[in-house]
């Protein structure tokens, strides 16, 4: 004989040993059946219970959503009278569409989701759903398997509820950029249409960042909230991939709500405003400008580690004495490291009397520092040179001093520079 079962509907929490404040046999009696097709209607706020559940077979039932936009909030619990013997049973619940496309699904039991109620064990699920259609029918599947593998009888009893949440999230989304990468995000929190449990405000908003199948959630807090700035340097956009990757962010309104079995179990649940803003993609090779130098993005990478390569001044008239290759530099809120000097990137700058070589540079283009006719000291912090093109410092004064950052920089660099710099350059430390 098929063993039979008892199945409530209950929670996506797993909740705490409680007693239930409806008894799982109160309530109208149903039977679901076993295709969508056939699948029973119910009726909102209403609390049924199926007795003869056969051991993990499907039970259809279905519901209409109406002309108002708002949450889903369905309710089961699987109560299972299992007496002496302790079962891990297990009750899994699938929301389908119209063409059976599962649009969310939860499982509870199997030996851990359960509250004790004397001989029995309750498995609690919890399902808020947003996002539906207006006016079309969804379709619950439900399947328990009361943990017995013999072929003994356990009565299970199932519970199910439906009841419609009117919700609106806030509103007026915006997004400002701003001067140093960042953006700031501004909305309306006033509640618009909640009325579950008389809550007069949202519990909280989060910001959803999101590159491909990678999302990171960002919580902003609660009450009267109206406001975010995200820095471009913030780690869970780097952890997506900004600046290469254009992510996507939403605004999404948080509430708790509670089983309509079982006040005592609670279930969060975010419903996300429809607008949405996406980052500007950074381009490899794209052009910047910061702290007087014009630059290139030759790697993209927010981290820190992304590169640039120096290409000259902003402004060609406003030359100083004393040039520095800086170490890094920030653009758009983002940190690169200067690598390399782009080829005549200060070519025929004769207000230049002092060059210092920042700790980064691995290379140093055709021609970069040419016809500097009154450069005299070249200062190179960096040890990792490694490339210096034709004619780099060609035409710089004849008695021009080299400093290098040690010993064995000083006879590396010496032979780097041959035939690049003026002859008669002298080598110090």
């Amino acid at each position: 004989m098929k063993k039979r079962i008892v199945t409530a509907f209950a929670c996506l929490m797993l909740a705490a040993a409680l007693p239930m404040s409806v008894h799982a046999e109160e309530g109208d009696l149903i039977h679901g059946y076993s295709t969508q097709q056939q699948a029973t209607e119910l009726s909102y706020n209403t609390h049924y219970y199926e007795e003869a559940v056969t051991d993990n077979a499907s039970y259809f039932y279905k519901f209409k959503t109406g002309k108002d936009e708002g949450v889903y909030l369905l309710s089961f619990a699987t109560k299972i009278k299992c007496g002496d013997k302790k079962t891990n049973g297990k009750t899994t619940v699938q929301i389908k569409d119209q063409y059976g496309t599962v649009i969310k699904e939860a499982t509870g039991g199997d030996g851990v989701s359960y509250r004790e109620d004397g001989g029995t064990r309750i498995i609690d699920i919890v399902m808020p759903v947003s996002g539906l259609e207006k006016e079309k029918f969804y379709y619950i599947h439900m399947s328990t398997f009361d943990g017995d593998s013999t072929s003994r009888h356990i009565d299970v009893v199932n519970k199910l509820c439906v009841k419609f949440v009117p919700f609106v999230p806030a509103g007026d989304f915006k997004a400002v950029a701003n001067p140093d990468g960042s953006m700031t995000f501004t909305w309306n929190n006033e509640q618009k249409a909640n009325t579950y449990n008389s809550l007069c405000s949202y519990d909280g908003f989060q910001l959803e960042l999101k590159y491909g199948d990678s999302t990171r959630t960002k919580y902003i807090g609660n009450g009267g909230v109206k406001t975010y700035t995200l820095k471009a340097n913030d780690p869970d956009l780097l952890a997506l991939g900004y600046p290469a990757n254009k992510i996507r962010i939403r605004l999404g309104s948080i509430q708790n709500y509670r089983s309509a079995l079982e006040s005592t179990i609670e279930v969060s649940n975010c419903v996300y405003s429809p607008t949405e803003y996406y980052t500007i993609v950074v381009p490899k090779n794209a052009q910047a400008k910061s702290d007087g130098f014009t630059y290139k993005i030759t790697n993209v990478k927010g981290d820190g580690t992304g590169t640039v390569t120096v290409t000259g001044l902003t402004n060609k008239n406003s030359v100083p004495k004393t040039l520095k290759i800086p170490d890094k530099v920030t653009i758009g809120g983002i940190p690169y490291l200067v690598t390399e000097i782009e080829k005549n990137a200060f070519k025929g700058n004769a207000k230049i009397k002092n060059l210092e070589i920042g700790s980064n540079i691995t290379r140093i283009r055709k021609a970069a520092f040419c016809d500097c006719k009154n450069l005299k000291n070249i200062r190179f912090k960096t040890l990792s040179l490694n490339i210096v093109g034709k004619d780099a410092f060609k035409n710089v004064q004849k008695k021009a001093f080299v400093y290098c950052p040690d010993r064995a920089h000083k006879t590396a660099y010496k032979k780097l520079l041959k035939k690049k710099i003026t002859a008669g350059a002298k080598y110090k430390l």
